[in-house]
């Protein structure tokens, strides 16, 4: 009989020791289109991977654009974001907080944090949604934006009396820090999608002129 229990019992170990740990999933934003419509606001979805023993957590998303200015052309619209509908993370939503602040010139920040004294297992699909955030520009700004999770600012801890980082942590940082920011472009204007229409009529009707002139 404990020859069969080795037999059995031994290589399976050999094979979840030599597997390692699983590779830690990102913390995921969705919903932002690869073109906006200035004036008109955005939303994304924020959502963590499986973790074990959740107790709190702090998530920063920065929003950033290659021209204008943040907080004013483009922004976090604190006032319409909250914590997730459905699915949300914890069973209450009460403790959630939210506040935006600039960074830099073309920078805005997003913290997004929470927290419950008993602790949770973030499950996938079941509680994993932490908050809908809104984006939005100025009616006449067509820069294009970036938003990302800042993988240094993130905190997600167990429900222990001193901060102590979920056994995930580490790898969870490492996977959300490694993600390509997220990109939308300004859908242009009416009137710059018929000039440019017009482009290829326009330049020989002025080489010809020109021509002309000489």
């Amino acid at each position: 009989m404990r020859s069969i229990l080795k037999i059995l019992v031994v290589p399976a170990l050999a094979a979840a020791i030599s597997a390692g740990p699983a590779e830690a999933a990102p913390i995921l934003l969705s919903g932002l289109g690869s073109q906006y419509t200035p004036g008109e606001p955005q939303t994304v979805n924020v959502t963590l991977p499986a973790i074990a023993d959740l107790g709190s957590y702090n998530v920063d998303l920065v929003l950033t654009s290659d021209t204008g200015v943040a907080g004013t052309d483009f922004f976090f619209d604190a006032a319409a974001t909250g914590p997730a509908a459905g699915n949300y993370v914890f069973p209450s939503s009460a403790n959630f907080f939210d506040a935006a602040n600039l960074d830099a010139a073309r920078t805005q920040r997003l913290t997004l944090t929470d927290f419950d004294f008993s602790g949770v297992d973030v499950i996938p699909g079941v509680n994993d949604q932490v908050a809908t955030v809104t984006i939005n520009t100025r009616p006449g700004f067509f820069g294009t934006l970036s938003l990302s999770v800042d993988s240094a600012g993130l905190i997600l801890d167990t429900p222990d009396a001193s901060p102590t980082p979920v056994a995930s942590f580490s790898a969870v940082q490492s996977a959300t820090g490694q993600q390509a920011s997220a990109s939308t472009v300004a859908i242009p204007e009416p009137a710059s999608v018929a000039v440019l229409a017009l482009l290829p009529v326009l330049i020989p009707l002025l080489r010809r002129r020109l021509v002309g002139a000489d």
